[in-house]
């Protein structure tokens, strides 16, 4: 199981084989998002992410991030959205400063051009919260 694993990593997908879930594109959804399919894009991406991390454990999916989805280029297309890029690199020192929540409460300080990084915000702020989704 090991030795499929470091394979995979080591040869650009994770899929957990157990699953049979096949390969994470980063490369298709990296295309996609450039031919102007923002939504399925971001949607597809997140999806099979949020699968993708169901299905592996910590150190399973900490490799996946560490190895293959902060070194490829689809890190760099998303972070041309301003929101997505404050919020992984927490200038400030710490998640949720007061420039992330304008972003949030006061999308006017968003850019609103015809770039890939204004569409990114566009489609991904009227995304629902992690709170927004929880009964309480």
């Amino acid at each position: 199981m090991q030795q499929a694993l470091d394979h995979m990593v080591k040869y650009g997908s994770l899929a957990h084989p157990a699953q049979g879930c096949g390969q994470l594109d980063l490369n298709g959804f990296m295309e996609k998002i450039e031919r102007g399919h923002i939504s399925s894009g971001v949607e597809s991406l997140v999806s099979q992410l949020s699968q993708l991390r169901s299905r592996t454990n910590t150190d399973e999916w900490r490799r996946f991030i560490a190895e293959e989805a902060r070194v490829h280029p689809i890190k760099t297309l998303l972070h041309t959205d301003p929101f997505t890029r404050h919020a992984y690199s927490k200038p400030r020192g710490y998640p949720g400063d007061a420039k992330l929540l304008d972003y949030i409460y006061a999308p006017a300080t968003l850019p609103t051009d015809d770039t890939v990084g204004a569409k990114i915000s566009a489609y991904t702020l009227p995304m629902p919260t992690r709170c927004d989704r929880q009964p309480y």
